[in-house]
């Protein structure tokens, strides 16, 4: 009997064949055929955008902010921003893009400025007129739909802003998304109203008297977010006082709810995805053990805070629902599951923050086209020897 591979084995899971390929590669060069065509008529409305060569600038037009050396503050005269809102945006003045706050990521990395799109493709969209002063707090990447980059990425660019401006309400805001609802929760904790909102969701080409943006505040490395921005975000949203939430108790684990769409017989078809195959198992003992099973994402931002600030160990995969650990403690116990591969940025919070943060890294079942994602297979025995030397 031939052997077939675990692709071909399970059912949606086979390889694409020759002729599948080749009719994807004629819709993808259809579509950069079509984005040409419609961006050659906005070029003549707009014209084409150009790279600043020299690195000028354009001193009539931009003035520039420093905070602590590394991060800058644009505001730019009359200025545009156009962005495909997930990995391109560019901020422009006299059709030159201007390469301090745009940016054009790859990979999951933030390249030269000569990859950004515009230079190729120009600003096809309808031009969105903003009188008055436009803050930009757009930050690419997962900005738009992942908690965490929202904390570390998106509001800390309102306290470089606050550093050289006093916002009013006639001031608007361009925001990668207002999907979520803790999205419109912290904004508007942060006292911007829904009136100031603009989502790039909606309008992703904006004029404005004023256009003032920023630097990445993390100088695109969520594994370095400097101890300002976490400050920042301490200060702003433990103002409240929180009190022990004795329904859950102090002991959590973090249910990121993937585990219900896997088909057992058919893993590899799930191999993108970050979470563990033996999850209902690993949830049974820690229900012995006193845990707690807890879905964040049901819970409203402050709820989250208060869950957070009063454990004393939690328990997660990798993921945007650790983000709160911003929120626990000095000597809270961490301890993150994840793939061999996922970066440090949690390591990295917990590290500044004095939080007693373990790691277990796990070999995935199979290779993931997203190095930092996978299906792993965590053995109790391990879990239980771990609990043990944990101190409270």
């Amino acid at each position: 009997m031939v052997e077939q591979s675990p692709e071909k084995a399970c059912v949606g899971g086979s390889i694409p064949s020759q002729t599948t390929t080749s009719s994807l590669m004629k819709k993808k060069k259809l579509r950069i055929i079509f984005k040409l065509i419609i961006a050659f008529f906005f070029f003549i409305f707009f014209g084409k955008i150009k790279k600043n060569k020299k690195n000028l600038i354009l001193s009539h037009k931009i003035n520039i902010f420093n905070f602590k050396k590394k991060y800058k503050v644009y505001e730019i005269l009359n200025g545009r921003v156009y962005t495909n809102n997930v990995d391109h945006c560019a901020y422009i003045s006299d059709n030159l893009i201007i390469s301090g706050p745009s940016y054009q990521y790859f990979r999951s990395k933030n390249q030269k400025i000569d990859k950004n799109e515009v230079l190729k493709f120009g600003t096809p969209r309808i031009l969105k007129k903003v009188n008055g002063r436009l803050f930009s707090l757009l930050s690419g990447g997962a900005a738009k739909n992942n908690y965490g980059h929202w904390f570390w990425d998106v509001l800390p660019k309102i306290y470089l802003i606050k550093k050289f401006y006093n916002i009013s309400k006639k001031d608007f805001f361009l925001v990668p998304s207002l999907k979520y609802a803790y999205q419109k929760e912290t904004l508007n904790y942060l006292n911007i109203s829904k009136y100031q909102l603009i989502s790039a969701e909606n309008y992703k080409h904006l004029s404005a008297e004023k256009l003032i943006c920023t630097s990445h505040v993390s100088n695109h490395h969520p594994e370095k977010i400097p101890s300002w921005n976490l400050n920042y975000i301490r200060k702003t949203f433990l103002k409240k006082k929180f009190f022990f939430p004795k329904k859950y108790g102090k002991f959590i684990y973090l249910d990121r709810d993937e585990f219900k769409y896997l088909n057992k017989n058919c893993l590899i078809r799930y191999k993108d995805f970050r979470t563990l195959i033996n999850e209902d198992e690993v949830k049974k003992f820690l229900l012995i053990k006193g845990f707690h099973i807890i879905k964040p994402q049901e819970l409203d931002f402050f709820k989250q805070i208060n869950l957070f600030y009063n454990s004393k160990i939690i328990i997660s995969v990798s993921g945007a629902g650790l983000t709160n650990i911003f929120f626990c403690k000095k000597k809270t116990n961490i301890l993150e599951i994840s793939p061999e591969n996922f970066g440090n940025e949690f390591l990295f919070i917990s590290q500044k923050l004095n939080l007693r943060h373990k790691r277990i890294k796990l070999k995935t079942l199979f290779k993931s086209s997203l190095i930092q994602n996978g299906l792993m297979f965590l053995k109790i025995d391990k879990l239980d020897k771990i609990l043990k030397n944990i101190r409270c």
